[in-house]
């Protein structure tokens, strides 16, 4: 092979080497970047309770429904655990909630802020009480 013809071939094996590098590259940043949030709620009460939990990115240039990254209507029963794992990226929500005795009595509503931690093990976890107040752990 001739010296031209083996520097072209050289480098389409570099350029091969560094696109793969890169791409791979990429994905661990993004998969560093994925750790998710889960929610837990107890209930230390001898009546089911069912809240309606949304989570708000922050951003003033942001519509509300642009915003929210999570929403959901969970049932917990009485002195009973319920569990939703990955809801959202874990990153900073403004979340807010309404408590419903029996899926029809409001209770409680109210927001909290979460921040993620920087271990990527995030989690929020509230807790019921009586009579339907949800304060989080």
């Amino acid at each position: 092979m001739s010296e031209p013809s083996q520097l072209a071939s050289r480098r389409a094996v570099l350029t091969v080497g560094v696109a793969s590098l890169a791409s791979v590259a990429g994905c661990s940043v993004l998969s560093s970047r994925s750790a998710t949030l889960d929610v837990t709620l107890f209930n230390h009460t001898d009546s089911p309770f069912t809240v309606e939990l949304s989570l708000f990115r922050l951003g003033s240039d942001l519509s509300r429904s642009d915003a929210r990254a999570y929403s959901e209507s969970i049932d917990v029963e009485p002195q009973g655990e319920t569990r939703r794992e990955d809801v959202a990226v874990a990153r900073q929500y403004v979340v807010q909630y309404e408590v419903y005795e029996n899926n029809r009595d409001p209770t409680d509503e109210d927001h909290v802020h979460f921040y993620p931690s920087d271990g990527g093990d995030d989690g929020l976890a509230f807790d019921i009480h009586a009579p339907g107040v949800l304060t989080r752990r």
